[in-house]
């Protein structure tokens, strides 16, 4: 997905740990998920939120223990003048009257709340389905709501607080939503005024080493030359390895050349062409947000609707090329799912045979049962290790 909102919000995802971000989401930003878990549901699918902020924007999780019992999350984003704390929540219906849950997001709002400066603003949005917080929690953080669009039954499915000293924020129905349109549930942007303009980062310029050029008799010379017994002190292994990294590090730095990487790593679909039809339709986003009127409003659909065709257009001829590659360069299929796996860490939990696990200990124990189910103790003798360490004889029967 590739698009001109500096912050994104998605409620309901229906995402699971089976579905990576960078899937779904451009490379330009910083993605923020919370999926349906145990710990916040009784349900194993649906629910879920997500926030995607632009990469230009210095963003960063707060995390605590006391919500997680809830399909939220907060960021803190850095505006220059000064920092948006953000939220977006959704509560099930299911869950419309839990009054511990209602609770529980109080006290995280209050949390966060004091974690403010004066100058800082707060943002929550989304589904919320808890007429019981409406205003004993928002009213402890002196937040006030600015929605007022209503779907096609006349309701305010989607809610939007922000602090009293929110600097001119304005709601409206998206111009052109990144789904589906839902007429009982539309898509809103909301636009705030920020006094410091952010210029994309300088993108720095990807070197490697073209060894296929290297000077090969010259490393030769160099390592020969060497008397590895007096360099290397093999009482010490970790030192020795160091001093046998940093000589080779030096040698190939002296005589394989560099060559700097074409295009874009994060995108290489996109093209000059693609790249200038997103600065217009950015344009247009912001003559929208500025005039709104019928004209800047369909000049902005137009636009968006003509950069999604050739979006499409790039990455399906990219996926074109990169098939042609696979029989040929096998190792650019694997580069190519290395790049869509572009998140660190561990799941948040793990499953097996209908147990569910969130806990360190408890993980360990479920590959301990997982392993213990597949493999078998029993002592092997020392001709057995003899001939599986050995090379087999082709002419065995």
């Amino acid at each position: 997905m590739s698009v001109v909102y500096d912050i994104i919000a998605f409620t309901e995802t229906w995402l699971n740990d089976r579905t990576l971000s960078s899937q779904i989401i451009s490379p330009d930003y910083a993605v923020f998920r919370c999926d349906r878990s145990p710990l916040n549901s009784k349900k194993s699918i649906g629910g879920g939120v997500l926030l995607a902020v632009k990469s230009e924007l210095p963003s960063m999780l707060i995390e605590d223990n006391s919500w997680e019992d809830l399909e939220l999350l907060w960021t803190r984003i850095d505006l220059g003048d000064r920092k948006l704390y953000l939220c977006v929540v959704y509560v099930p219906p299911d869950r419309s009257g839990d009054q511990v849950l209602a609770e529980s997001f109080s006290r995280c709002l209050t949390k966060v709340s004091s974690m403010c400066s004066p100058e800082d603003d707060i943002l929550v949005i989304g589904d919320f389905n808890l007429p019981g917080l409406k205003w004993y929690s928002l009213s402890t953080a002196t937040l006030r709501q600015i929605n007022n669009i209503e779907n096609e039954n006349g309701r305010l499915l989607d809610l939007c607080f922000v602090n009293e000293g929110f600097r001119n924020p304005t709601i409206d129905l998206a111009p052109a939503p990144l789904v589906k349109p839902v007429p009982h549930h539309p898509a809103l942007v909301i636009s705030i005024d920020v006094a410091r303009i952010f210029a994309p980062a300088e993108k720095t310029r990807s070197l490697y080493h073209d060894f296929k050029n290297a000077d090969f008799v010259a490393i030769s010379l160099v390592l020969d030359s060497i008397n590895w017994e007096d360099e290397l002190d093999f009482s010490d292994p970790d030192a020795a390895a160091e001093k046998f990294s940093n000589i080779l590090n030096y040698t190939i730095d002296r005589h394989v050349p560099k060559r700097s990487v074409d295009g874009d790593l994060r995108t290489p679909w996109v093209t000059s062409e693609l790249r200038r039809q997103k600065t217009a339709k950015k344009c247009a986003l912001r003559n929208y947000n500025k005039h709104k009127c019928l004209n800047t409003k369909d000049e902005y659909r137009k636009l968006n609707s003509a950069y999604k065709k050739a979006s499409k257009r790039c990455y399906l001829a990219y996926l074109n090329r990169l098939q042609r590659n696979f029989k040929s360069s096998p190792k650019s299929f694997w580069k190519y799912v290395k790049s869509q796996r572009k998140e660190s860490g561990l799941p948040s939990h793990m499953y097996l045979d209908g147990d569910i696990v969130s806990t360190d200990p408890g993980i360990c124990n479920l590959f301990a049962e997982k392993f213990s189910s597949i493999f078998t103790s029993g002592s092997i003798s020392a001709e057995q290790l003899t001939r599986a360490a050995g090379f087999p004889n082709l002419y065995d029967k």
